[in-house]
């Protein structure tokens, strides 16, 4: 069979090079179809403009989550506020129930003084874990809306609620460090109390020369005294609260080493400790006096009442500043 031919001259030479022969009759390009490079661009393209769609959603997506984020953030913030403010009796009744409380032993009856002490105890634990609760919420709001930018939608830093957290935390932090001194001082007091109690107990043991029973009771009152012992250097504690504590802990040894070494029937170890039993009795009772548990009084009143004036100065401006 033979091929036809295209002349040298027709305008569809450059492309029936490329174009295959079937049955002796060329394929041509049919009229209005694209040209396979052609097809193949348009869906390149088509799969850019997908997925640049889909990463467009995304992107809109998580700005929508994060304002979304930021939106909730301020609403918690402001919600805690509202709460600090609703509570405020709570904590200033704490605080101020702290710096005017008298001894826990003014009460002659050991239960009444053991209910009076856990009462005072609760009241401000209470207060301080409410505290600390607020602290903590409105410093993770406060940090999640500056880290939000401008997404934050106006609540970020600088903004009216900005400034009411600051204010909030400001009064909150006072509030904290004259709670905590509270709980740290009366759990120091029960504690003194308590030991206190145990030496009574190893004395009269020792006058009914159960010697072997007054040490046993010596392991309870080092055990009670513990907790006085770790907060008698803290910077909360009136500074002569740690000498009381330390003459009651030489009572208390001084007592232990009188029932040991009149077991033995030795004499010279005995006189001696007697003598340091006298004289750590007599340090305790002008430490543990009434001029100076004014004086602590007066401590207090000067570390903390300001700071109590300052949480209540931050809980006004927050009602200025409007909820």
């Amino acid at each position: 069979m033979t091929q036809s031919k295209v002349p040298d001259d027709s305008p569809n030479q450059a492309t029936t090079l490329a174009q295959p022969v079937i049955g002796g009759t060329e394929v041509t390009n049919v009229s209005g179809a694209a040209p396979a490079s052609a097809r193949m661009s348009w869906v390149a393209a088509n799969r850019k403009l997908v997925l640049f769609g889909g990463s467009l959603a995304a992107v809109l997506g998580t700005v929508g989550a994060l304002i979304a984020l930021g939106q909730t953030a301020a609403s918690t913030e402001a919600q805690a506020i509202r709460a600090v403010l609703v509570q405020q009796a709570t904590v200033d009744a704490a605080m101020r129930g702290f710096l005017s409380a008298g001894g826990i032993d003014q009460n002659p009856d050991l239960n009444g003084v053991r209910a009076e002490s856990d009462r005072r105890l609760t009241q401000y634990r209470d207060a301080l874990a409410m505290v600390r609760k607020h602290e903590a919420v409105l410093q993770q709001q406060q940090s999640t809306l500056a880290s939000l930018g401008p997404l934050s939608l106006g609540d970020g830093p600088g903004s009216a609620l900005d400034r009411r957290v600051g204010v909030a935390r400001s009064g909150l932090s006072q509030a904290d460090q004259v709670l905590t001194a509270a709980v740290d001082q009366s759990t120091l007091e029960r504690a003194v109390f308590e030991t206190v109690l145990k030496e009574q107990q190893m004395l009269d043991a020792i006058k009914q020369q159960q010697y072997m029973q007054a040490d046993r009771i010596d392991a309870d009152a080092d055990h009670a005294l513990l907790a006085a012992e770790w907060r008698s250097h803290d910077k909360d504690v009136p500074p002569q609260t740690a000498r009381l504590v330390g003459y009651v802990r030489l009572i208390i040894d001084s007592t232990d080493f009188l029932a040991i070494f009149t077991f033995r029937n030795q004499a010279d170890p005995l006189a001696y400790w007697r003598s340091e039993l006298n004289s750590a009795i007599g340090g305790y009772n002008t430490l543990s006096s009434d001029a100076a548990a004014a004086q602590n009084n007066d401590w207090n009143t000067t570390q903390y009442g300001p700071r109590v004036a300052a949480y209540g100065s931050a809980m006004a401006q927050i009602r200025d500043l409007g909820t």
